[in-house]
Order: structure tokens, then sequence, then C-alpha cells
């Protein structure tokens, strides 16, 4: 299992009531764009690899206890996310490969799916597919959330073209 570049959004979208209606009016689905940096965690026999989204090793030393995140300690997997300092909060929000499966042709909802059977739910990045609760996201005070993505719910994770990044710091 070796390092592959995750996705990453290729299409910006305004941060307007009118962005959330259409795409969840479409059947998109939104996860939360926290603001940190980028981890890929590579997880095998027990150890953990972490690169940034170019392939680099993280130079920052995270304290991660698997043990915490994982439910299962045998499996191997890439997962990507993001890691908020300084709290030292990381956050998954899909995986990539599993059990020497690649998963870039996998539908996303089937790989998050996946990733909350692989992972403690409270290193997930849950779906919001409610207009309120989008809204109450992008235009929220919390300053660690950066905004949102839209996720194409079928989408192949490495078709960019299904993932669309809404900051809040475009607000006007």
């Amino acid at each position: 299992m070796k390092f592959f570049t995750p996705q990453h959004p290729s299409v910006t979208a305004a941060p307007r009531s009118e962005t959330i209606d259409w795409y969840l009016d479409r059947g998109w689905v939104a996860q939360v764009k926290w603001n940190g940096r980028r981890i890929v965690w590579l997880y095998e026999t027990k150890t953990v690899q972490l690169y940034n989204r170019h392939g680099s090793p993280h130079t920052k030393s995270l304290n991660i206890d698997a043990s915490k995140v994982l439910k299962d300690m045998s499996i191997s997997a890439i997962f990507d996310g993001e890691w908020m300092y300084p709290t030292n909060q990381f956050f998954f929000f899909d995986i990539m490969h599993y059990s020497g499966k690649d998963l870039k042709t996998t539908p996303f909802l089937e790989r998050h799916k996946l990733l909350l059977d692989l992972v403690n739910e409270e290193y997930v990045v849950p779906v919001i597919t409610e207009k309120e609760a989008a809204a109450k996201h992008l235009f929220g005070e919390n300053d660690k959330e950066e905004g949102l993505v839209f996720r194409h719910p079928t989408a192949p994770s490495m078709n960019d073209v299904y993932l669309v990044r809404c900051r809040k710091d475009r607000l006007s």
C-alpha cells in the first residue's frame, strides 16, 4: 500500500443560500470543510504514516492513538482527512484504500459508510443532506469551520468535478 494524491476540489461555488439549494436539491451531499491541514493517513500492520496532500511526510508530530480511532486494529487502509492544529484534533472525510482494494471507483456514499464501519464516529466528518444544517455550518460563527464541500453521492473518489468547495471567506 502506498500513498496516492487525494481528490481536491476543482470547482468553487459562492457561499449563498442558493448554492446550498442548488446542490442539495439535485441530490448532492455536503460535509464541513475544516480550517486545518490536509492529512492522508496510511494505516497498516498497526503502523500510522501521515502525509500531506502532495505526498510529503507530515513534519509535525501528531499524538494519534490508533486504538481510539479505529474499531478494528487489524485492517490496512488509507484515510483522507483534516488535522486541526494546535488542538491536535483530526477528522476523516473519506477512505481511499481498504484491505488491498483501491476504492477510487467506489461511489462516495459507499466509501463513507465503510468509513463509519471502520472508524469511531467522533473522528468522521458527517454527511449533511438538510439545507438548514448546511446553512448553519456555512453561515455560522465557528472559526474552525472553513465552509462546506459538496459531493455527488455516486461520484468516484478521483473525479474532482464532483467535489465543490464553498468557503466562508468568500462571503460578501
